[in-house]
């Protein structure tokens, strides 16, 4: 897909110059017959249309067609207006020196309106992006307080039951659980705005330390313990890596949360959901399996896109677009597969900690 991508920009590329350099030559050749069409009622200076086909050329596409039309121009009218009729067989040379202040001022025209197409597409270049971020941004917010009325809601509902009416301790318990998750919720919601829009400006810091890959693991599945318990979905791992992994703690656990916290959701009660972490020749390879319903092959290329949704995926569809920017930001990449009735994996690869070795702070 890569490939193809950049063959089809190639192609793109190739297209916008053949356009560019084909308007400096139209142009210089529409000035030619113009210049030819009055030439014999009244004879003006040769250069009459010559300036605007440059000025014209340079203008569109830059000042390297406005070079090629300064050029052409020079020719044209050295072999069409200046006489005795022939290349450069000038022999006035007041016409000559004609022709060499013509050729020098298009040559300055070129370059100054050069200069402001590039600059130009520089400008518009930045307001797309500007407009680009500022759209993101606007979607980003957007979906959270979208989300976020829901567990504020709850909150204040469980809030002013609590306050209005006298409750039995079951029923208190039951109440502040149901608060204590909407928190719970309105917080992970903020947070994924927060980071999402770090990722998005490239603001996205990472501090890769050397860090126990059991310790990792087992923090992990303590954040999403009760989680699994309340869906009745077991949890299970398997940590065979011996060697210290490079990452940033706090993010590899959040990546690691997010990836099963996913999978719990997506496993119906009894199923299994397990966490892997293996050494290899390449790095410590972590994996989070669960045997869900699979994700359809037509939605796999979609699933990490920003703000990515389904009839079956509820949420911002921020989570596991972050994660891949956090992995990223590491130099690593989060791969999935899975099979429709029989669960999915997602696996990412860190590089092991040699000794005398220091990882360095990056950004995604």
């Amino acid at each position: 897909m890569a490939t193809i991508a950049k063959v089809r920009h190639c192609q793109g590329t190739d297209t916008a110059a053949a356009v560019r350099y084909g308007v400096a030559v139209g142009a210089v050749a529409v000035a030619y017959a113009l210049q030819r069409a009055i030439w014999p009622l009244v004879p003006p200076s040769p250069h009459l249309f010559f300036y605007p086909a440059v000025f014209l050329a340079a203008r569109v596409g830059g000042s390297r067609p406005g070079y090629v039309a300064t050029a052409l121009s020079t020719f044209a009218i050295a072999h069409g207006f200046l006489p005795p009729t022939g290349l450069f067989a000038i022999q006035d040379p007041s016409d000559a020196l004609d022709l060499a202040i013509f050729f020098a001022v298009c040559i300055g025209i070129s370059a100054a309106v050069g200069q402001l197409h590039e600059a130009l597409k520089r400008e518009q270049r930045a307001a797309v992006v500007a407009r680009e971020a500022k759209q993101s941004t606007d979607e980003t917010w957007s979906m959270v307080a979208h989300d976020l009325r829901q567990p504020l809601s709850v909150i204040n509902m469980g809030s002013t039951e609590l306050g209005r009416r006298a409750t039995t301790p079951p029923d208190m318990e039951k109440m502040l659980q149901l608060i204590q998750r909407s928190t719970h919720r309105a917080r992970d919601l903020i947070d994924h705005a927060l980071d999402a829009m770090r990722a998005a400006e490239g603001k996205l810091v990472v501090a890769p330390a050397p860090c126990d890959v059991a310790e990792l693991c087992a923090h992990a599945l303590d954040a999403v313990a009760l989680l699994g318990e309340r869906k009745g979905v077991k949890l299970d791992s398997d940590v065979s890596a011996r060697h210290a992994v490079a990452c940033d703690q706090p993010r590899l656990e959040q990546v690691l949360t997010n990836l099963l916290g996913n999978a719990i959701e997506f496993t119906p009660r009894n199923g299994v959901v397990s966490l892997y972490a293996d050494e290899t020749d390449d790095g410590i390879v972590f994996s989070v399996r669960d045997t869900g319903r699979g994700i359809p092959a037509d939605e796999i290329g979609a699933i990490f896109t920003k703000f990515w949704s389904s009839a079956h995926s509820p949420g911002t569809g921020l989570g596991l677009w972050i994660a891949g920017a956090i992995l990223e930001a590491h130099g690593s990449k989060l791969d999935v597969a899975s099979r429709v009735g029989e669960g999915t994996t997602f696996s990412f690869t860190l590089p092991i900690v040699h000794e005398g070795s220091a990882p360095r702070a990056a950004l995604a």
